[in-house]
């Protein structure tokens, strides 16, 4: 059996402008996808081949955009935490969707993004994001009975806000799933999220015997989950490091 440990808590925000290279305790970013959108034509030069092509299928030039500043952003903060180039660092993807760097078998990274905000997470343990926009017209009745256990229903049900708790749940089981690798599935409803210590079957999370879940709100219209398997985390010292509108390093 398995242990789910989770919990909302607060993080403090700082500006990057210098980065250490030690992975002791895991990386927070956020990035404001509306910030870089005039470098997009520039930054699209650090994409290798496969990405560049997958840029160019995007049927709208907004979401091409996004895709190039996240990739290229997300290459950037690998580059400088693992002291390597930017044009070596290759992202692949594994048989289950992960996303993995080549030739580095100890670095674990993650990234999620809804509407203007993208987040990326670097550990030397599996670990997974994800963000969601607080859409108030979001009709989420149809997932409940699907995805969610009757306790976690009537929490949501019961909420002062339930579209925060909602989120909430919604993106601690997707950063569940995305730091196991295993992906959306019918198994959801399984993964009991709300607030505390839970054991489940551990064929569920891939055999990891510990998960530990923080969720978190990001400036007034965005919920995140982060989901980390390391036993050494520091809460106190979890920062997000914001990203800043210009970056010479990129250049």
């Amino acid at each position: 059996m398995s242990k789910l440990i989770c919990d909302s808590v607060q993080i403090n925000h700082e500006i990057l402008n210098k980065l250490d290279r030690d992975l002791t305790n895991l990386k927070l970013f956020k990035i404001k996808l509306s910030n870089y959108y005039h470098l997009a034509s520039t930054l699209i030069n650090y994409l290798s081949e496969h990405e560049f092509n997958r840029a160019n299928k995007y049927h709208l030039k907004l979401d091409s955009h996004n895709f190039i500043i996240r990739r290229v952003l997300l290459k950037f903060i690998l580059s400088h935490l693992i002291n390597k180039p930017i044009s070596e660092i290759c992202i692949k993807i594994d048989q289950r969707g992960k996303p993995y760097l080549a030739h580095e078998q100890f670095v674990y990274f993650n990234s999620s993004h809804s509407k203007d905000i993208a987040l990326v997470v670097v550990s030397k343990d599996a670990v997974g994001i994800d963000v969601e926009y607080l859409n108030k017209d979001f009709d989420y009745s149809d997932i409940l009975n699907h995805s969610f256990i009757k306790q976690e229903i009537d929490h949501i049900t019961k909420s002062s806000n339930k579209v925060l708790t909602f989120f909430t749940f919604w993106t601690r089981k997707e950063a569940i799933v995305k730091a196991t690798g295993k992906g959306i599935n019918d198994e959801l409803s399984e993964l009991t999220v709300l607030d505390g210590i839970h054991t489940v079957n551990s064929g569920l999370v891939d055999n990891l015997k510990r998960i530990n879940t923080l969720s978190f709100q990001i400036e007034d219209f965005y919920v995140a989950s982060l989901a980390c398997t390391s036993n050494t985390i520091d809460i106190q010292d979890l920062k997000i490091y914001d990203i800043p509108r210009t970056i010479n390093e990129l250049y």
